[in-house]
């Protein structure tokens, strides 16, 4: 994940980039689900906190096993980041209604996150093209099937 890119941070401000760059390490890459309690706040998502993360972090790392990810930029605002992720993974289960499809898949997410006070992300607001890779493979795996 070292091809991240980077505005100048403030030198105020906690180490944002190093913070995205380690929490989707330790989630997504390794796996460390617990490790959601240490950057949400209890607050995220209306009160869902990182319960939330860690249900659909497991989901997805369940949907595919080998999933790797990669920050491609990181933009600061003070206690704002806008970052870029890319995902690759083979579908081996069920995801958000999608049949797996033994397909690699790869696909990226455009998020903002926001730190409150203590440094933990109490908000982010996203936007991906997963549906897109997932219907593409289903409709690939459907069209190679027997009438």
């Amino acid at each position: 994940m070292e091809n991240a890119e980077t505005s100048e941070a403030n030198s105020d401000n906690p180490d944002y980039k190093a913070m995205i760059i380690e929490a989707n390490e330790e989630l997504l890459n390794k796996g460390n689900l617990d490790y959601a309690d240490q950057v949400f706040s209890t607050a995220y998502a209306n009160g869902n906190g990182p319960e939330m993360i860690k249900k659909f972090v497991g989901e997805l790392r369940t949907a595919f096993p080998d999933l790797k990810v990669s920050i491609d930029q990181v933009l600061i605002d003070g206690n704002r980041v806008a970052w870029r992720r890319t995902h690759t993974g083979t579908q081996k289960g069920k995801f958000m209604g999608f049949e797996p499809t033994g397909m690699s898949t790869t696909w990226t997410n455009m998020i903002i996150t926001e730190y409150d006070e203590n440094g933990k992300i109490h908000k982010e607001w996203s936007t991906n093209d997963i549906v897109e890779h997932l219907l593409n493979n289903t409709m690939a795996v459907k069209s190679n099937e027997p009438e």
